[in-house]
């Protein structure tokens, strides 16, 4: 497949491989008191990708009992899904981010 590097907010080209977006996930401003939200275009790492994006999932605060169903969920594929993303072509969250959700998870009281 024909790509091309890309000038990162950094001021260095990167190439478009897993590790350049893993390195956009573990370097961008994800803030739980924001609830994560965060756009990951340009984030500040040497070796990120420019152009990324992560997927997000709402869950409706009121609803804790299924909310705490959703969260086991992803908690189980944290632990067990890297292997068939990365056969999928994704990317998982780098651990530390996994973690920084986990503490949210918890200090919300759904984990």
């Amino acid at each position: 497949m024909v790509y091309t590097l890309l000038k990162n907010s950094a001021d260095t080209f990167v190439k478009p491989t897993s590790e350049t977006f893993e390195n956009a996930a573990a370097t961008g401003s994800f803030d739980p008191k924001n609830d994560f939200y965060y756009m990951l275009t340009n984030a500040p790492g040497k070796n990120a990708w420019p152009i990324a994006g992560a997927t997000f999932i709402l869950l409706a605060k009121e609803k804790k009992n299924s909310n705490v169903k959703v969260v086991k969920f992803y908690d189980w594929a944290f632990k067990n899904g890297a292997m068939k993303a990365k056969e999928l072509v994704y990317v998982p969250l780098p651990k530390a981010l996994q973690d920084q959700v986990r503490a949210y998870w918890k200090s919300n009281g759904i984990q």
